[in-house]
Parts: C-alpha cells; structure tokens; sequence
C-alpha cells in the first residue's frame, strides 16, 4: 500500500545481498538569501546549532504579539528564491498583510527531527505560546510537521499541502491524534500517494473536525506550488482560529501595506475606484512584480498601468492573476527562441499579442479562472466572453466579439507583465493598443506577430 514502505523493504534486500549503494552525488552548495526579494524588516536567523549543525530560516514580522506560522519549504531553492519570483513566496507578503508572522525555513531530510524541533523551539519563542503558532508545510515540507506532531508538539493549527509519507513519523496517526484545527490540500493526481493512503490521510484530517481540499486535476508539484500563496480555505481557518488578530477578507486591504513611495498614491487613487473585492486582486497582481518595477515607470504612465478602464468596459482585475502565468510561459518561449539565430525574436509585447491570437477564443476553448487568493478552480469562462457563463454573477459582457476580446485580453496581459499600455485610436477612429517602452509610447506591432 504504502510505496514509501516498498521503498525501505527495497533497500533492505539490496543490503542483505551484499550490492553496494551507488555513492551519493555531493550535495549542491545552499543558495543564498536575498533580503531584497523580501518584505521590508525581513531577517535571516540561525537555527539550531551544536551537534547538529544551524540551518538558516527566513523571519517576516508581522503585527506586535501576531500568530507565528512556521513553515517548511520543501527547497533550498524555494526559499533562496524570495516573493518575486515565480516559484518564490509571495505567501510571506500574504501573510504579513493579514497581519500575521512567518518563521521560515527547510529541515534537512537526514537531520528531519533535529531541524524541526530546533524550528519549532524558535517559532515558539517569537509566538509566545503554541496557542498563537501554526505549523505549516509542502511536499517534503510536510515531513517535519510529521515529526513533531509525532513527538507531541501542539500547534493552533496545522496546514498541509501534498503531503508525503515519511520513513520514520506516520502522518496518519499523527494527524489522527493531534487536536487542534486541521487542514490538508490533496491532489487526486498525485504520484506520491496512492487512493488508499489519500483517503487515509484524509480520513485523518477530517477527524475532530478538519478540513480537506481535494483537486481532481492537478499532480503532487502543482498542489505544492500553490502553497507558496496563501490559499482560501487557509485564510478562513486562521481568521477562525484567531479571531480579532487575522483581517478578514472584506477588511484585508484596508490596511493598504504600501511599501513602494511612488507606488502609494497611485495604486490608492486606483483602489478608491475598486470594489473590496478587486483590491485584493490588484495588491495580489502586484506583488507578483519586482518590487523595482513602479519607480521605474513615471508617474503618468504608473497610473496609466493601473487603470483597468477601457472603452468597452472595465477589465477583469480576476483575470490578472492567470495572466501572470502566461507571461511567464510567454517569457520562457521567448528565451528559448533568442538561442535560435535563425527565428527572429519578438517583444515581449508582440509575443503576448501572438500568444493570445494563436488562442481559440470560442466556447470550444475554455481557461480555468483561478481565484486569486486560493488558486482553487472555481469556475469556468468562455474565452470570447461574448455569452458564456461568468463566475460570482458578474454580467456577461454582452456584444464582444472575438477581435475585442482578444484585444482586452492582450491589455490585461501586458499588465500582468509590468507593461503600461492604453488604447489608441488612429485618424478613422479604430482602437489599437499602444505600450510604453524605452520611455515613449509607441503602437503595438500586430502584422509581425500575426
């Protein structure tokens, strides 16, 4: 049942007949930590020491005498990798503005016990008490929360994320006996578990009360890189397990965490014109740029990208946070294209308007909007967003065509990307997209990216 145990019975066999283990490859140098990558006031610490070595973890402050989550990363990488990146942890910046600490860091998997318990100890000192921690992990990250679950730490809360089995603490027992709030994000795809020990994890969870999120689609990674945001379901139970001490959704940003001088007044003057519901959607969109970006735009232009107006209608702020990825993926082609002397390479503008052109924009062609907060799938919206169902009851956008979804759809993109663009209009009245680069506005070049 357990593959994790297959594993261990291997090994076993392969010992008793004398073969020896292939040497293992030298471990890869730690990456080191950027502060810039970030909140302000972040620190490094040291943790552990002695016999066993330090380990170093990541320590975001939050409000005076606020709930401690510690978290286990389940990379080196990860964590080098700071908020800003794509497969960084714009969670630490989540966390904070909801008022909450984070404590960070990665248990070594020879040394599982000894890190997690040196973690444990130092989150609980910056906590106070367990009654204020939560215990919180991914992946391989979920393995030192086994661990001392198993050696009888009581955490608030704990948060798994694909979790795995380990070879020393059962998770499932552990789960099943810990009491405090619970709640676990499982993949039906994933290559670690197998449907019974899912269920069985599960069934765990949900004892005394937890909770279970269960994706049908995505893999074991996919669940797990989703944990490096805070999630929905997560930000109700911390709202719950601390009541008065978590902003709850509806009060989230009015605490407007601005840490960007030139960003400030230009993004309150665009929230002012938001819903409660969009700020969280702007702040999250963001957040996924390089902290650098806003001073380097000028003013005009800051708020010029932050306008979601547009002549057809308000832009979508939902269909910002998906956007980011497909930048990302459009970045990636881009990269791999300029080592190709013989295909020209393209803007980064153009290729966004090629990416979505080449798209199917039909009920035939569906994308998965993600909720920005708990990248959970919520529903599903026609691309040519002409009379397809809309998710939360907004009302379809009714006499869109195709060429003007697209043309929103590119708009929304180079936002995504950090780019400021408007729409323009030539001497018959016909819109086109214009984009600032270089310090000048300029119209975007559809024929090269047809």
């Amino acid at each position: 049942m357990a593959r994790s145990w297959v594993f261990v019975g291997l090994a076993a066999c392969v010992l008793s007949v004398g073969c020896a283990a292939p040497p293992e490859p030298s471990p890869a140098p730690v990456p080191a930590i950027d502060l810039a990558r970030f909140p302000p006031a972040t620190e490094i610490v040291r943790i552990g020491g002695a016999g066993g070595g330090a380990i170093d973890g990541i320590f975001v402050p939050g409000d005076p005498a606020a709930p401690v989550v510690l978290a286990f990363v389940e990379s080196p990488d990860a964590l080098a990798a700071g908020c800003n990146a794509r497969n960084g942890y714009p969670l630490l910046w989540h966390l904070r503005d909801l008022g909450m600490s984070a404590l960070v860091c990665r248990a070594r998997e020879d040394l599982l016990r000894v890190d997690a318990e040196a973690a444990y100890a130092e989150a609980l000192r910056r906590a106070g008490s367990e009654s204020n921690l939560v215990v919180r992990g991914a992946s391989r990250g979920t393995l030192p929360i086994a661990e001392l679950l198993d050696a009888g730490r009581k955490p608030a809360v704990v948060v798994l994320g694909a979790p795995m089995r380990g070879q020393a603490a059962d998770p499932i027992a552990t789960l099943r006996a810990f009491r405090g709030r619970k709640l676990a994000y499982l993949s039906e795809a994933d290559e670690f578990l197998d449907a019974d020990e899912r269920a069985a994890i599960a069934d765990a969870v949900q004892e005394r009360g937890g909770r279970t999120v269960l994706d049908v689609q995505a893999g074991h990674d996919e669940v797990a890189a989703r944990m490096h945001s805070l999630l929905g379901a997560e930000h109700t139970l911390y709202a719950l397990a601390f009541p008065g001490r978590v902003l709850l959704a509806g009060d989230l940003f009015q605490r407007r965490v601005i840490d960007s001088p030139a960003l400030a007044e230009p993004l309150a003057d665009a929230l002012a014109r938001s819903d409660a519901f969009e700020e969280g959607l702007v702040l999250r969109w963001i957040r996924r740029l390089p902290p650098t970006l806003p001073e380097s735009i000028p003013q005009a232009e800051l708020r010029t990208w932050l306008d979601l107006g547009d002549p057809l209608g308000r832009l979508d702020a939902r269909e910002l946070d998906w956007m980011a990825d497909v930048v990302d993926e459009v970045k990636s082609a881009l990269a791999g294209t300029a080592r190709d002397p013989a295909r020209p390479a393209l803007a980064l503008p153009e290729a966004l308007y090629a990416h979505i052109a080449r798209s199917e924009l039909d009920r035939r062609s569906r994308y998965t909007i993600r909720h920005a907060w708990s990248q959970e799938p919520i529903a599903e919206v026609s691309c040519d967003l002409v009379d397809g169902p809309q998710p939360w009851g907004a009302p379809a956008r009714l006499n869109l065509d195709a060429g003007n979804a697209r043309r929103q759809l590119v708009r929304v993109a180079l936002k995504a990307a950090g780019i400021p663009e408007r729409v323009g209009f030539d001497a018959y009245a016909t819109p086109h997209i214009e984009v600032f680069e270089n310090g000048q506005w300029r119209t975007l070049n559809t024929e090269i990216a047809r």
